[in-house]
């Protein structure tokens, strides 16, 4: 028995891909994209056909229909057993009702917040500390004060919550940066914040 998936969905053609984007990729021999997310499970399919003595004798798939939804849908799910002939085993709905929409969790305890960076002024790394009051995909960039892009530290998904980041004054080639003023801005959905901070050698 193989239960495996790979985090990419089209969501039939309604602009909505998953939260888990094209930046994540769980083997380096399967990108996160649509024709990975196939050789992905085309290797799975050969390798459950492949064991010994007729041991992996079917195949169990699974794919969710997702509803639409004004903020978050809810997916269905309709797992179904198949026979390397292709006939279908058996069939199980795993939710017999949906929800039209899900609402972040009222009163968070959290807010969108970016702290001043500490230790400020800093030598030679300094941690920053922001907060989130929902889930959303989140970039933290660090620049210097020519307003020149320095180094990306998170661009990524998150869900609700406290998060601390250390920089090390690099650049995104390793590179150690002079001492002066730099500017760092936190981006979560259509919010917007920013500081200074001062690195001194």
């Amino acid at each position: 028995l193989v239960e495996t998936a790979y985090p990419w969905t089209l969501a039939w053609n309604d602009n909505t891909n998953n939260i888990v984007g094209t930046s994540s990729q769980l083997h380096p021999g399967y990108p996160a994209t649509v024709a990975g997310q196939k050789n992905f499970l085309y290797d799975i399919l050969n390798i459950v056909r492949n064991i010994p003595n007729n041991k992996g004798a079917g195949v169990f798939y699974w794919a969710p229909d997702w509803i639409a939804a004004p903020q978050w849908g809810s997916p269905w799910e309709n797992l179904a057993l198949f026979d390397f002939s292709g006939e279908v085993l058996n069939s199980i709905d795993a939710f017999d009702s949906t929800l039209s929409g899900l609402s972040e969790i009222p009163n968070s305890p959290y807010s969108f917040h970016l702290d001043q960076n500490y230790p400020n002024p800093f030598n030679p790394d300094t941690r920053i500390r922001y907060e989130l009051p929902q889930s959303s995909q989140v970039i933290l960039k660090i620049y210097n004060i020519l307003g020149q892009e320095v180094r990306k530290l998170v661009d990524r998904f998150q869900i609700a919550g406290a998060y601390s980041v250390v920089w090390d004054g690099k650049n995104e080639a390793g590179q150690q940066l002079s001492s002066g003023a730099y500017i760092y801005t936190l981006q979560s959905g259509n919010e917007r914040r920013w500081r200074k901070m001062l690195l001194l050698k």
